[in-house]
């Protein structure tokens, strides 16, 4: 069971994910979200089996989440909906905190990018997980996760990255460890 929050680099996960399950090209694959819904074929375990399947969950520390949505969502994509009320396009980081500290976190009126962490994959209804993989300590999970996922394979190529608007770093693969090339 894998739980992929928003801001904790869940498009690039998804997407790599979607890359091994679906035998479609990568130009294809980005025409929809990762995000939305798809017909998928059956693939994982049946569901008694779910019960004893380990559970992970990739979190990031929430101030840098904050800025990454506010900084993605509000200033590079100006998309206004997601933005607590009565915050306008254009008030500025403090404006958009403020706002957004009127909230009740839990809000159903508070978009998922800017929810609390805690109040997300089933953690207020008591969901538990046995791994809590923390965004920051990538270099030290990023390698045994891939090979957990099955997709080890896809993450190395260069080829697969994501739509280019979510990931614009200088390397030509996702991530590497420090003192590591993508092509080692």
């Amino acid at each position: 069971v894998l739980c992929l929050l928003p801001k904790v680099g869940s498009t690039t996960w998804k997407l790599a994910l979607l890359s091994k399950l679906l035998p479609i090209s990568r130009k294809r694959l980005l025409t929809r979200s990762p995000h939305r819904k798809r017909r998928m074929p059956r693939v994982g375990p049946p569901r008694e089996l779910l019960r004893t399947a380990p559970r992970i969950i990739i979190v990031r520390d929430p101030y840098d989440r904050l800025l990454s949505g506010y900084l993605d969502k509000i200033v590079m994509q100006k998309i206004a909906r997601l933005a607590p009320k009565p915050y306008k396009i254009g008030d500025g980081f403090a404006a958009f905190v403020g706002n957004l500290t009127r909230l009740d976190g839990a809000s159903d009126d508070l978009n998922p990018h800017f929810r609390p962490q805690s109040q997300l994959c089933g953690l207020p209804m008591g969901m538990s997980f046995d791994y809590v993989l923390k965004l920051e300590d990538m270099a030290r999970w990023y390698e045994p996760f891939s090979r957990l996922l099955g997709i080890t394979d896809i993450v190395q190529d260069p080829a697969w990255n994501t739509s280019g608007r979510e990931w614009r770093g200088g390397k030509p693969c996702f991530y590497t460890p420090p003192k590591v090339r993508c092509s080692d």
